[in-house]
């Protein structure tokens, strides 16, 4: 048994992942989500399915994830809201009414699962217990714990193959997806779209959905068809209306099958989280079978924080953070920190081989005066070993990185852009702890 601190913990979590030998392969080969859906019913009433639902996509799944939990709180308290991955801290990716679980509640949690676990039985070498699934069971006894009444569950990379859209959910959400994560879901958008749409799972009545390529509406429909779930896209059901996107404000009009908002302020930044708050206002309304109060939606949503996603520290240059790891993700970014941040500007791009590299370097390039690639420490993450095409330089040390760029950028603006760890990392170095 692991040491009962939080490494312990992190180390118990990801110990079936260490040692198998799974194949490197796509996640239909390689993930077996039927392990976390096997131990999940082996949890009986610790896992007890409640007002469930399960976030997936390619951008904007973490975000849209916190509007939803914020919203369904603020009808009453008492929900359960786990993401991944962290900016640092384990303990972020289970949260009851915004509050992260503490260190012994994990445990709590591990020792639950551990006779379920026994009587599930070994896993083949060649096979594991998913980190994310376990986590996610994890989540649900502790949930259950806290006598939530609501779960808002983000999943992996994919949905299909992923352990969390394998859990019983009846609304489910799809964010814009993108082409990314190719090696694991697929070197096509239609064939990433398969993997996502399989957000629309067992028990799922209901699936919003941001706008979609043809490929990946097409996969969501057949899916939500296939079993029997029905859809609500922006653009059709749901609609968003004006939106003003300020420095320090988003401010948006949504109508949904249930009523008209207006004036909503947002509190995340960019014009791009107007379509996520208003996907998660759907999905609010998909749950509680309701409209929403005004009043309610403009407190939840104007009061949602959430670390690394475009979010500014104060200085000299002004530092702006954001988890961009595609290039339309990055393009979307690029025109709001254009608009509202001084010269001159340094990007800082962490992005790993895996994923688009090469389309964040090409959407942020135009806005910059130097552009520099570095990485983060994090295992199981493999950033690139030579300079991206487009890049100025490769600085592997992020603290050296950034005192570069902070000189550079002196008077403007460093962006720091990549995936969770990375940013993750930067925050710790730009914005210590209290």
């Amino acid at each position: 048994m692991s040491a009962r601190d939080l490494q312990g913990a992190v180390d118990w979590i990801y110990a079936s992942l260490a040692r198998s030998r799974a194949p490197k392969a796509p996640d239909r080969i390689r993930r077996h989500p039927e392990w976390t859906v096997r131990l999940y019913r082996e949890l009986g009433e610790s896992g007890a399915v409640r007002q469930r639902t399960v976030v997936a996509g390619s951008k904007g799944k973490g975000s849209t994830a916190a509007m939803l939990a914020a919203l369904l709180g603020q009808v009453r308290p008492g929900v359960l809201l786990f993401t991944g991955p962290d900016l640092g801290d384990f303990r972020e990716r289970i949260r009851v009414d915004g509050v992260p679980v503490s260190t012994e509640e994990l445990w709590a949690g591990i020792d639950a699962l551990e006779g379920p676990l026994a009587r599930v039985g070994p896993v083949p070498p060649e096979q594991y217990l998913g980190p994310v699934g376990l986590t996610a069971l994890i989540a649900l006894v502790l949930g259950g714990r806290h006598g939530v009444w609501a779960e808002v569950l983000e999943c992996g990379r994919g949905a299909r193959s992923d352990d969390v859209a394998a859990l019983e959910h009846r609304v489910g959400v799809l964010t814009p997806v993108f082409l990314e994560h190719v090696a694991e879901l697929g070197p096509t958008i239609a064939q990433i779209g398969w993997e996502k749409a399989g957000v629309a799972g067992w028990g799922t009545e209901i699936v919003i959905s941001a706008r979609q390529r043809p490929p990946v509406r097409l996969a969501l429909e057949r899916q939500a068809h296939r079993v029997g779930a029905r859809v609500w896209r922006v653009g059709r059901e749901l609609r968003v209306g004006r939106v003003r996107a300020g420095r320090e404000w988003t401010v948006a009009d949504f109508e949904t099958p249930g009523a008209s908002y207006r004036d909503v302020p947002v509190a995340l930044l960019g014009a791009h989280q107007a379509e996520n708050a208003l996907l998660a206002l759907g999905a609010a309304e998909a749950v509680l079978g309701e409209a929403l109060d005004p009043a309610r939606v403009a407190a939840a949503l104007s009061g949602v924080q959430w670390p690394g996603r475009l979010e500014r520290v104060a200085g000299d240059p002004e530092v702006v953070l954001d988890g961009a790891i595609g290039g339309e993700g990055a393009r979307r970014i690029a025109a709001y920190l254009a608009a509202t941040t001084p010269t001159p500007r340094v990007a800082l791009v962490g992005v790993p081989v895996n994923k688009d590299v090469a389309g964040v370097v090409a959407a942020l390039r135009p806005h910059v005066d130097a552009l520099w690639a570095s990485s983060a420490r994090a295992p199981w993450v493999h950033f690139p070993g030579e300079v991206p095409r487009g890049a100025d330089a490769l600085i592997p040390s992020l603290g050296h990185a950034l005192e570069l760029g902070r000189m550079r950028a002196r008077g403007g603006s460093l962006w720091i852009v990549g995936t969770q760890s990375f940013i993750g990392e930067a925050l710790a170095l730009v914005k210590p702890a209290p």
